[in-house]
């Protein structure tokens, strides 16, 4: 059997080492003491707190696959359906459910809804433009700052000022192109809701049990941080070196970088690509004192007054996450646009997301119990010129044979796209380990 050596532990390393160890001899090198990266699930009162992704999309198909090979089909849970509010100081308001309620909400003022409609004179674009620039070319500046820039923030904590269009948002760059308007992309398309494509799900037991069964059966070293790497190759490690017929680097980019001292072009490729930091504060209640509003959560345009990104009902999104006499909030914090959040004290971090929840929600108690959870490196950052820095870096597989990449740098940062660029990264690997 050829051996294969995965370097990272996290979701996209456990997840190719899934796809290949029924047929291979397969070793995932773990720097840090657990398996999983941010994923992991504690508990909070007695309710589930997820450390990084609560959750996943279900309209990857290769999430869905991964899920089953794994036997967790049954433990599949559906986000319950729900409002989503946008926060305009003082209100939450709703987000429209679909393209036609948007003339009556009040998130967009009157200008701004009819400069939007220029959309369907407006000619196409650049090839490559930030998140920021189209949106504000396409549809205007309010419809970027009140409902775009807090969507950007959701997904990736990023500045839509810096954020490539094409990298993180392809289908909205595809209906400019097959359409030019995407009022008239929207039509032709017969959407249907402002909502995201697909599902919300996570696991019964949270999503820790997705790492849980992924690392079994497969050799996991954990505190075996890879100090140098060789074609055609050796692994080299504290504890010594590791030969390979096939290397499949998962870290994150500027980790992998550091590796690539025989590859500069692809290292350099890596290594400019940003990570921006986040902190999440999960918080538990007594429900006989406060009950939160129902509905999925609310996001925070900048300028409210407000510093967080947003909050999400967990308790009302996942039922089954909290007892019945629970709520649960999760608050996200820092991001791109204000990195130094994350470095707060505990207490000063606590005060503000009190502070800004009641801003958002009017009265809430204190807190039963509460986590913060900090990742100083946390979503990588899809900045003008990213495709282009994925593909010189994705062709050191062309020039050292034997070597793959992949993770949340490339191919989306969410676990559902973490699955999709895993189990094709298997597929690459296999297919040169039959023809070597």
């Amino acid at each position: 059997m050829a051996r294969v050596v995965v370097l990272g532990g996290g979701v996209s390393g456990l997840a190719v080492a899934e796809h290949l160890r029924h047929d291979h001899e397969v070793t995932v090198l773990e720097a840090s003491h657990r398996a999983g990266g941010n994923i992991a699930t504690d508990t909070v009162g007695d309710c589930l707190a997820e450390r990084a992704a609560n959750g996943f999309l279900d309209n990857e198909p290769a999430m869905l696959r991964l899920v089953e090979r794994l036997g967790l089909g049954d433990d599949l849970v559906a986000a319950t359906p729900g409002e989503r509010f946008i926060y305009l100081a003082p209100d939450l308001v709703p987000l429209p459910h679909k393209p036609p309620d948007m003339i009556t909400s009040p998130i967009l003022s009157w200008p701004a809804k009819l400069r939007a409609g220029l959309d369907l004179v407006m000619p196409r674009g650049p090839a490559d433009e930030s998140v920021a620039s189209f949106v504000r070319r396409r549809l205007g500046e309010e419809p970027l700052q009140r409902l775009v820039g807090p969507m950007v923030s959701g997904v990736y904590a990023g500045d839509p000022e810096l954020l490539s269009l094409p990298a993180c948002f392809a289908s909205m760059k595809a209906m400019e192109e097959e359409h030019r308007s995407l009022l008239l992309a929207a039509r032709a398309r017969k959407a249907r809701d402002f909502g995201p494509p697909g599902r919300l799900h996570s696991l019964r037991a949270g999503m820790g049990s997705l790492i849980e069964r992924l690392v079994e059966g497969v050799d996991v070293r954990l505190g075996a941080a890879v100090t140098g790497l060789r074609p055609a190759w050796t692994v080299e490690t504290a504890d010594g070196s590791v030969q390979a017929d096939a290397v499949v680097a998962t870290t994150p980019a500027w980790a992998t970088a550091r590796l690539l001292g025989f590859a500069p072009e692809a290292a350099a490729a890596l290594a400019a690509i940003p990570y921006a930091p986040i902190a999440v504060s999960v918080s538990a209640y007594d429900t006989s004192t406060w009950t939160p509003p129902e509905g999925f959560g609310a996001l925070v345009p900048r300028g409210q007054g407000v510093q967080v990104l947003g909050t999400l009902f967990t308790s009302s999104i996942f039922p089954s996450h909290a007892p019945s006499d629970r709520a649960v909030l999760r608050t996200m914090l820092g991001g791109a646009l204000a990195p130094e959040l994350v470095e707060l004290g505990e207490q000063a971090l606590n005060a503000l997301v009190d502070r800004d929840q009641r801003a958002l929600l009017g009265h809430v108690p204190e807190a039963l119990e509460r986590r913060i959870y900090r990742h100083p490196r946390g979503i990588p950052q899809y900045t003008l010129g990213h495709l282009e820095r994925v593909d010189r870096a994705l062709a050191v597989e062309h020039t050292h044979p034997g070597l793959f990449l992949a993770g949340a740098w490339c191919g989306g940062v969410g676990v559902k796209d973490c699955a999709r660029t895993a189990e094709q990264t298997a597929g690459r690997v296999r297919a040169f380990l039959e023809t070597a």
